[in-house]
């Protein structure tokens, strides 16, 4: 297994934990919870990119509380990996 196959590995058993932690999906978020998650999400995913986990997996974190969705859920997945939450 190379570096960038591990590192997938590694990330998908991150997802796999984040996906699993978090109990049942909200069934219909309001459109308020919708707004407010995206914000959150766009503020999450730029403090990713610009290296800050800890601030990343906070704001991911509170978007995902909000909204359950594949992105947020990778990318809070990625925050929670680059903290060694694994």
């Amino acid at each position: 297994m190379n570096a960038t196959s591990g590192n997938r590995a590694a990330l998908a058993l991150a997802l796999a934990a984040v996906l699993a932690s978090h109990g049942a999906r909200a069934a219909n978020p309001s459109p308020a919870d919708v707004a407010t998650a995206r914000e959150l999400y766009k503020k999450g995913a730029d403090a990713l990119e610009a290296g800050n986990a800890s601030s990343a997996a906070e704001r991911l974190g509170q978007a995902w509380a909000l909204v359950q969705t594949p992105v947020i859920g990778y990318d809070l997945a990625r925050a929670q990996a680059a903290l060694g939450h694994l």
